[in-house]
C-alpha cells in the first residue's frame, strides 16, 4: 500500500480543490463489502482503509480543509468516523445512488460555492504505490487544466491485458498530454492483449478540470443533470461521468503515467490480501484468503478467493470472483421466500 511519506514539496495550486467520490457501495467485494462498511472503508494491508489512503496522499498537497468527500446515506456513518479531521461540512451526502456523474457535478457545484476555481477527482478505493510520482503528475495535470478548456484526465501505463479495466488510446500529442483517440471499456481478454501492444493506457478515474470547463461539458451534453444536483436530486437520471462527459466532449486529454497504480475492482484484483490466523499450504498456488482469525488448510489447490467473514463463507475461481454480487442477490431471494 502507498506511504505518504514518500511526498515532495509540490503542492497544488491555489483554489484548487480535491474531490474524492467514496460512495459506491462495492458489490464485487462481497461479503466483506457492505452498504455500511463499503470497499473503500476496508483495509487490505492491516492499518488504513482505502478511503485512509486517498486522503494520506494528499498531504502536504493542500490544506485539508480543501478537500469534499462525497459519499451516500447508507455509509456516511463510517465515512466520517474514519475521517476525523475533516470537518462536517466536507462531506456531501447523496440522498441516493446515482452514478459519477452527478456526484461530480454536486461537488463541482460545492467547489463553486466555497470559491474554488480547479478540481481534482480522486476515486476512494484504488491503490497507488509510488506516491511521490503521484503528487508531481497530479500537480503537472492541475496545471494543463489550468491553461486549457481541456479535462484532464490521467492514463496509467498499462502493465498486463487487464479485461476489468478501462482503456484509453492516446491520438496526438501535445505537450506532457495526448488527444483521446478513442475509449473502451472492459474489453475481453484478446481485446485486451491486443490494446496492450499499440500502447493503450489504462483509465485511472482520476480527473482534473477548471471549474469553467466542467460548468460547460454539463452544460452541453448533461444540463438537466446540472441544474437539478442541488435542488431535485430525486429527478436526476443515473449517469456515469465516462459516458455522460468525458465520451462526448471534445476538448479531453489524457496525461500518460505510471503511479503504481491498481484498481481493486473485484477479489481477483486482491492479489495482495491475504488475513488469516494460521496458514498451512501444500501445493496450493495464486490464492487469495481473506479470513482473519481463521485457520486455512489448502491442499492441491489454485485460484482461488476464500473469504470468510464469520456469517458467510464466500469460495470461488478467480475467473468467477467479479460475479459474486449474483451469489448475494441468489442469497437475498432466498431469504425473502
Amino acid at each position: 500500500m502507498s506511504d505518504p511519506r514518500e511526498g515532495s514539496a509540490v503542492k497544488l495550486p491555489n483554489h484548487t480543490w480535491v474531490v474524492i467520490l467514496a460512495g459506491g457501495v462495492g458489490r464485487r467485494f462481497w461479503p466483506r463489502s457492505t452498504p455500511s462498511r463499503p470497499k473503500q472503508c476496508l483495509s487490505f494491508d492491516g492499518e488504513k482503509s482505502l478511503l485512509q489512503h486517498t486522503v494520506a496522499r494528499l498531504d502536504g498537497l493542500l490544506p485539508h480543509d480543501r478537500i469534499l468527500i462525497v459519499t451516500g446515506q447508507a455509509m456516511e456513518a463510517e465515512v466520517r468516523r474514519q475521517l476525523p479531521q475533516l470537518s462536517q461540512d466536507q462531506f456531501i451526502v447523496e440522498a441516493s445512488p446515482k452514478n459519477t456523474a452527478p456526484a461530480i457535478a454536486l461537488a463541482a457545484q460545492g467547489v463553486e460555492h466555497r470559491g474554488g476555481r480547479r478540481m481534482v477527482v480522486l476515486p476512494a478505493d484504488h491503490r497507488i504505490s509510488r506516491v511521490r510520482v503521484f503528487r508531481e503528475t497530479l500537480c503537472r495535470a492541475t496545471t494543463l487544466a489550468h491553461s486549457r478548456t481541456a479535462l484532464v484526465l490521467l492514463g496509467e501505463t498499462a502493465t498486463r491485458p487487464e479485461s476489468g479495466f478501462g482503456y484509453i488510446v492516446p491520438g496526438a500529442a501535445c505537450g506532457d498530454a495526448h488527444a483521446v483517440a478513442r475509449f473502451i471499456e472492459k474489453p475481453p481478454k484478446q481485446v485486451a492483449e491486443a490494446l496492450l501492444s499499440e500502447g493503450a493506457l489504462w483509465n485511472s478515474g482520476i480527473f482534473v478540470f477548471t471549474l469553467a470547463a466542467i460548468r460547460e461539458a454539463y452544460r452541453a451534453h448533461l444540463p438537466d443533470v446540472w441544474a437539478d444536483v442541488e435542488t431535485r436530486w430525486d429527478r436526476v437520471a443515473p449517469v456515469s461521468f465516462d459516458h455522460g462527459i468525458l465520451e462526448k466532449w471534445p476538448e479531453v486529454a489524457v496525461m500518460p503515467c505510471a503511479l503504481g497504480w491498481d484498481d481493486l475492482g473485484t477479489w481477483r484484483a486482491a492479489t495482495h490480501t491475504s488475513r488469516v490466523d494460521r496458514l498451512a499450504s501444500i501445493d496450493a498456488t495464486d490464492i487469495v484468503i481473506d479470513a482473519p482469525g481463521r485457520t486455512v488448510a489448502l491442499l492441491g489447490v489454485s485460484d482461488l478467493v476464500i473469504v470468510d467473514t464469520g456469517d458467510v463463507l464466500l469460495i470461488t475461481s478467480k475467473d468467477h470472483a467479479h460475479r459474486v454480487d449474483e451469489v448475494r442477490a441468489l442469497l437475498d431471494t432466498k431469504r425473502e421466500a
